[in-house]
């Protein structure tokens, strides 16, 4: 009969009555699916495709290829039985899938490439020679390199958030610094000091430091929060998407290596963590610098995708 709402205005249920007692009861539910009708419209079609006498289009089974080549049909349309409660997203998977593969087989598929977007010299100008701000280095500071930047610059951008007396911000900025030096011409680094430029934070919803943001042609991509040493790894691990695993086991062999012949000199009190803190920091290095590849490609085919 109706949706029952709690205090805060959210769905929490749906009020039922029974046709045949009267018998009225609340349901308790977190959402509701509403389909509207099942008469298909498929009027327009009708002479021109192959249609059921219900008005669904007729497809070869297991395909969305309909009567006549070159169309193909997805959704509710062409089907009777599940229709969009189950099969919406896969229908149009389906049939478009089809559609670019009939294009291929028939020579009639164009590409579209993006071009390669270069970095434009611009002319410094007075404040930013009085700021000390260069586009053409890899790391700035401060709120008024941020901004032009984040205007300016084709470079994927990461804003590091950090406070003087944060302890992880002191682990985290060598790593990151090591993988700009490694991929400059592709990503800048801004450190941003909370304290020195709090209306950055605030306008950024900073809470806590290390904070590191992501940014591409004035997109936010990625904003990973890091309130302690062991979540420092976040920052590279939530990005990186293929890792040679071989590498990093023998990276993990030589480790444990070195730890036996330390242990036999009976050394070992320190070394463990001075070796796992070393292992940690390559391991940490290599991850990012292999999303920073992936990203950039992920990014330019993204581009292509919206062009074409």
């Amino acid at each position: 009969m109706d949706v029952v709402s709690n205090d805060k205005g959210q769905m929490s249920g749906v009020h039922l009555k029974r046709r045949d007692t009267g018998e009225e009861s609340v349901l308790t539910v977190k959402g509701l699916f509403y389909g509207i009708g099942h008469t298909p419209n498929s009027q327009l079609l009708q002479g021109q495709i192959e249609l059921d006498s219900a008005g669904y289009i007729l497809v070869k089974e297991g395909s969305a290829k309909t009567s006549v080549d070159g169309v193909f049909a997805a959704g509710d349309v062409q089907d009777h039985e599940w229709r969009q409660a189950i099969t919406a997203a896969g229908s149009g998977c389906i049939a478009a899938l089809s559609v670019e593969r009939y294009l291929v087989a028939n020579d009639l598929l164009v590409e579209f490439h993006q071009p390669v977007q270069e970095e434009t010299k611009k002319d410094i100008t007075d404040k930013d020679v009085q700021m000390g701000f260069d586009i053409s280095h890899r790391k700035h500071k401060g709120q008024y390199a941020l901004r032009k930047l984040y205007h300016e610059s084709p470079r994927l951008i990461c804003v590091l958030y950090t406070s003087p007396t944060c302890g992880p911000c002191r682990t985290l900025k060598p790593i990151l610094s090591k993988v700009i030096d490694e991929y400059g011409e592709f990503v800048h680094l801004v450190e941003i000091d909370i304290e020195e430029d709090p209306e950055i934070a605030e306008a950024a919803g900073i809470m806590g430091t290390p904070c590191v943001q992501f940014f591409k042609n004035k997109e936010m991509l990625r904003f990973v929060i890091c309130t302690s040493i062991s979540l420092v790894s976040s920052v590279v691990i939530r990005f990186f998407m293929f890792v040679p695993i071989f590498s990093l086991l023998g990276n993990g062999i030589h480790f444990f290596w070195r730890i036996l012949n330390e242990l036999a000199n009976q050394r070992h009190r320190h070394i463990l963590a001075k070796y796992w803190t070393s292992w940690c920091m390559c391991i940490l290095s290599f991850l990012a610098k292999h999303y920073l590849m992936f990203s950039n490609k992920i990014l330019l085919n993204k581009g292509m995708q919206l062009n074409s």
